[in-house]
This record gives structure tokens, C-alpha cells and sequence, in this order.
């Protein structure tokens, strides 16, 4: 039982420093140095894409070079390509907890 919490407690504290490092302090980041859309790093982003059919996001840079027409800055962000960043993910987690799992209690 007491394995358990404690696999619980790091699952959670890994999710915990992913939030506050990645999604809150890149994203700081990102802004701060202009980069061009920078919500399409954003793991929040993709989960919404996927969850809701499609995301739109505005990018202040898209706008920056036409000098004349029409350009509204917005892009989209469709649920194929963000299931196949969240599948991605999964199996890179997946294969990387095989690995651990067999050097740890199998070798």
C-alpha cells in the first residue's frame, strides 16, 4: 500500500513540475522572446484541440511583414494533428516505462 501512495505521489509531483515549468514558465518564456506562435508547444493545447475538434490561437508576429491587405493573425490547431502529438507522447511515456521497468525489477 504504501508503494502505491508513494508512486502516486511522484506520479503527481511530475505532473506538478511539468505544469509549473513548462506550461507556465516556457510559455513566460516564449512570450517574452516573440516567439512565433508559441501555443503550438503547449501540451494544454493540444488537449484542448483534441478535446473540442479544433483550437484557435492568435499570433501577434503573423501580421508583422504584410504591409498592405487583409491578415487577421489568427491559426488553428485540428484534432488529427494533436491526437498524433498526444499518441506520440503516450507511446514515447510508454516504451520509456517499459524500459525503467525492466532494468529496475527484471535485470
Amino acid at each position: 500500500m504504501t508503494t502505491l501512495g508513494r508512486h502516486t505521489s511522484a506520479a503527481l509531483g511530475t505532473v506538478a513540475a511539468y505544469a509549473v515549468v513548462w506550461e507556465l514558465g516556457a510559455r513566460l518564456v516564449l512570450e517574452i522572446v516573440d516567439a512565433p506562435r508559441p501555443d503550438r508547444f503547449m501540451l494544454s493545447s493540444h488537449v484542448g484541440a483534441w478535446l473540442t475538434g479544433r483550437a484557435e490561437f492568435w499570433d501577434g508576429q503573423a501580421c508583422g511583414d504584410s504591409g498592405a491587405g487583409f491578415c487577421d493573425g489568427f491559426y488553428t490547431l485540428t484534432w488529427g494533428p494533436a491526437l498524433a502529438v498526444l499518441l506520440a507522447l503516450t507511446a514515447v511515456l510508454g516504451v520509456a516505462a517499459f524500459v525503467a521497468f525492466r532494468r529496475r525489477d527484471l535485470i
